[in-house]
């Protein structure tokens, strides 16, 4: 019992910790199809995009910020995850709990909006990390470099 109770203990102490890939696809198809209705071609996303988002949702439960926890700029987890890119940015949320909410947050503040229909952006990537604390939402936008 003794040894029970220390590995629920431990387990507790440890932050619970995943990506959603349900839910950053729901999102991503939400995205689209705004762009869609919009009459702009859908984006891109491939593994290393997700991976470079999923890194900043982690990141952002420690610094809810643009900048990285290290100082460095956000531009630096692309190159970190064999991306090149021209152009890019980035949406940062928590609270959220579904693809639905976070899609109706973004689509009601003008910087996210303008983020989901910029014609200039070709790839997205959706990282979402839960703790037991909360949930943190990382969309990165780029298009890629020659």
């Amino acid at each position: 019992m003794k040894k029970l109770f220390l590995l629920f203990l431990l387990l507790c102490m440890v932050s619970v910790y995943a990506q959603d890939p349900e839910e950053a696809k729901k999102l991503y198809e939400l995205i689209n199809m705004e762009r869609q209705k919009s009459g702009l071609y859908e984006y891109k996303t491939d593994e290393n995009m997700d991976k470079a988002a999923a890194v900043r949702a982690e990141e952002i439960s420690k610094v809810f910020d643009s900048v990285r926890p290290d100082g460095s700029e956000i531009y630096t987890v692309y190159a970190e995850n064999g991306i090149k890119v021209a152009y890019y940015g980035e949406s940062i949320r928590t609270g959220y709990e579904t693809a639905s909410a976070m899609f109706n947050a973004m689509i009601k503040d003008p910087e996210d909006s303008s983020s989901i229909l910029d014609i200039d952006y070709t790839h997205i990537g959706i990282g979402i990390y839960k703790n037991s604390k909360n949930t943190y939402w990382a969309i990165i936008y780029c298009s890629l470099a020659e």
